[in-house]
């Protein structure tokens, strides 16, 4: 299942509708990926600049295509009984969830290394825009990491 969503994501209430129905399988892995409450951008003193909140933005359709692409593509190189993504758009505060990624598995090893893949593919391969709004005003456009390539293409 693929979802995009404007509210808070109920972690709890989507974990266990996952689990409900599973076969046999020996592993459930999930992600929880929450807002910083720190950029990564630094002030003047060079210590990170605190977060008032974040804008996500994203084209709807796009973005759901590209989160059913890589759930397809994890199910290819990995044997999966199931596999969850949830993404949130819109004002996000500091400390709320903004990712949740769930795989189920025969194997454990297989249940982390796709959820892991899919994260780090979710990161860099789908379509959404991140505006970090600072403590005290002002803000940034967020790109993306050199190090979140990387790890998206040694999968």
């Amino acid at each position: 299942m693929v979802c995009l969503q404007d509210k808070p994501i109920d972690v709890a209430a989507l974990l266990a509708d996952f689990s409900v129905g599973l076969a046999d399988n020996g592993a459930e892995v999930s992600f929880v990926g929450r807002m910083r409450a720190l950029s990564d951008a630094r002030d003047a003193q060079g210590r990170q600049r605190p977060l008032e909140a974040m804008t996500l933005e994203h084209y709807p359709r796009m973005a759901q295509k590209q989160m059913r692409a890589l759930q397809n593509k994890a199910h290819g190189l990995w044997t999966l009984e199931k596999s969850l993504l949830v993404h949130r758009y819109g004002r996000i505060l500091p400390r709320e969830v903004i990712v949740l990624v769930a795989v189920a598995s025969n194997h454990r090893a297989e249940a982390f290394a796709a959820c892991c893949a899919m994260m780090d593919w979710l990161k860099v391969e789908a379509p959404f825009w991140k505006y970090e709004h600072f403590v005290g005003g002002g803000g940034r456009w967020v790109g993306t990491r050199k190090s979140d390539k990387q790890r998206a293409l040694s999968w």
